[in-house]
């Protein structure tokens, strides 16, 4: 009976530590993708303003049905995201765009959020997460300059409405990193 115990506990001890390794390797992996996800600001073409905001332009509504354009904006630095009810990573990265929306929306930045499906959809969504940033449904294709491979996808762009920050993925706003970036933009003279 004394060698089954051991036996049981030996094979106890072999298996919690083969679970010990598999999470340390997967917090290594995740910490890995983390690093390799973070944004780095791209280096913007040299264009005239107007050829710039041509590229870019495209039509969104509100949802009460008020038609925008990115023009609309002019002189704000505007947070931007294409997303989707049915987007896991948009579910989890929502709440994050919530927070920064509540502390940055009267600091300088203006706050889209696009989706391309029914108002309808979205408002609900909106009501049942109680969420308050602005929603906007597209209505005209999407310019070559902001298509990606996935959503949720965040583009910043600064008051002359060039692309400063592009960043496909799940991405934490509300963190250290997000925030400390959000922050740099308001301390670098963006936000007047």
């Amino acid at each position: 009976m004394k060698k089954v115990h051991i036996f049981f506990i030996l094979f106890f001890i072999v298996f919690l530590t083969f679970g010990l390794i598999l999470f340390y390797k997967s917090i290594k992996e995740i910490k890995e993708m983390e690093r390799e996800t973070s944004f780095k600001p791209p280096s913007v073409e040299e264009k005239s303003k107007e050829e710039y905001r041509k590229e870019i332009e495209f039509k969104f509504k509100n949802l009460k049905g008020e038609t925008f354009t990115l023009n609309d904006f002019k002189g704000k630095i505007v947070f931007l995201t294409f997303w989707a009810t049915w987007c896991g990573f948009c579910a989890r990265e929502l709440p994050s765009i919530q927070k920064i929306y509540e502390e940055y929306k009267n600091r300088g930045i203006e706050f889209i959020t696009i989706s391309s499906e029914d108002a309808s959809r979205v408002q609900k969504y909106f009501e049942f997460y109680k969420y308050s940033f602005p929603a906007y449904i597209q209505i005209s294709p999407t310019p070559d300059k902001f298509r990606s491979m996935g959503i949720p996808t965040n583009f910043i762009l600064d008051r002359e409405g060039k692309i400063i920050l592009k960043k496909e993925g799940y991405f934490d706003w509300a963190s250290s990193e997000g925030r400390n970036y959000l922050n740099s933009l308001l301390g670098s003279g963006l936000e007047s």
